[in-house]
């Protein structure tokens, strides 16, 4: 059974796994605990949880894949799940360069050759960066001068990958994924 007491990383410490961002109302975690393990209960029995600092989400890791887990919970009913972000790697982080050299590394092991992207950032209570549109901006320009030569190449619009990265107080939570991995089960403007 899972332990409601999360697990924290240390600092400088990194995990690259199948993770997945649940995002709900803040002070509805336990609920959102809940649906998230009945839905993958069949996949896998003892998921591990990580703190992310800040009230209302919370990360869990599993020995499930990725596609297997956003697809049971895309078509589990739930109530208390506003989210669904797919990870590949988490980190407390010692400075923004570690948050960077870490996106560059997980592209290298995800992105094929000719991949359009978007980089996305979400931003809460994180002490590393003050706008999320300027670190957006920072880690494509990145990605592009190190990737330019294998035809990477960005599009806001319609990208085949997203690039999402979610800066918290405890963690930083990066994700490269395609879009239709990325659910909205609910909004806190949904009645």
């Amino acid at each position: 059974m899972l332990s409601l007491r999360p697990k924290v990383l240390r600092r400088g410490e990194r995990l690259r796994s199948n993770m997945i961002l649940i995002t709900t109302q803040p002070g509805s975690e336990r609920a959102a605990l809940a649906e998230v393990l009945d839905a993958l209960f069949v996949l896998d029995q003892r998921p591990i949880m990580y703190d992310t600092g800040a009230r209302g989400s919370f990360v869990i890791r599993s020995r499930a894949s990725l596609p297997l887990m956003i697809e049971r919970l895309r078509q589990y009913p739930t109530r208390s799940i506003y989210h669904v972000y797919p990870l590949n790697t988490i980190l407390k982080p010692l400075k923004v360069e570690d948050i960077i050299s870490e996106i560059i590394e997980l592209c290298c092991r995800l992105l094929p050759q000719g991949t359009s992207l978007a980089v996305r950032c979400r931003r809460r209570l994180n002490p590393y960066v003050t706008h999320s549109e300027a670190f957006e901006r920072l880690v494509g320009q990145a990605i592009l001068e190190n990737f330019s030569p294998r035809g990477i190449k960005v599009d806001l619009e319609n990208p085949d990958v997203i690039i999402m990265i979610h800066l918290y107080r405890e963690l930083v939570g990066i994700g490269a994924s395609p879009p239709s991995w990325i659910i909205r089960k609910r909004s806190r403007w949904d009645t």
